[in-house]
């Protein structure tokens, strides 16, 4: 099995990374619930979700959210985010977005954000 590259990286990625991306994940969630209205309906798949945080947001606000991540490490500080206020709409999954554990159409819609550098 490949070493995980992020577990340094996620015990600190959401104070040195995140601030610089909340932004951008702010405005990605604006897009999403102007384009997707009916939150209970509507299952999102964010690959490569790092630490969570888009999936945490979507989920707030009653979306179903698979978040889908390789790095052992970052996916459980995303289990850590989503368990503590996200009501089950969310789930965590360890995997590689090259074989994705879930059939044709599984989604209304699969978001990357960020994860195309590996």
């Amino acid at each position: 099995m490949p070493k995980d590259s992020y577990r340094i990286g996620s015990k600190v990625y959401d104070i040195l990374i995140e601030p610089f991306l909340v932004k951008i994940k702010r405005l990605t969630v604006k897009i999403l619930l102007k384009r997707f209205n009916k939150p209970p309906d509507v299952r999102f798949l964010e690959v490569a979700c790092g630490t969570g945080t888009l999936s945490h947001l979507l989920s707030k606000r009653g979306y179903n959210v698979f978040a889908l991540d390789k790095s052992y490490n970052m996916i459980r500080h995303t289990h850590d985010k989503i368990d503590d206020s996200c009501n089950g709409s969310a789930t965590a999954i360890q995997g590689d977005a090259s074989t994705m554990p879930f059939y044709s159409a599984s989604f209304d819609a699969v978001i990357i954000q960020l994860g195309l550098h590996e």
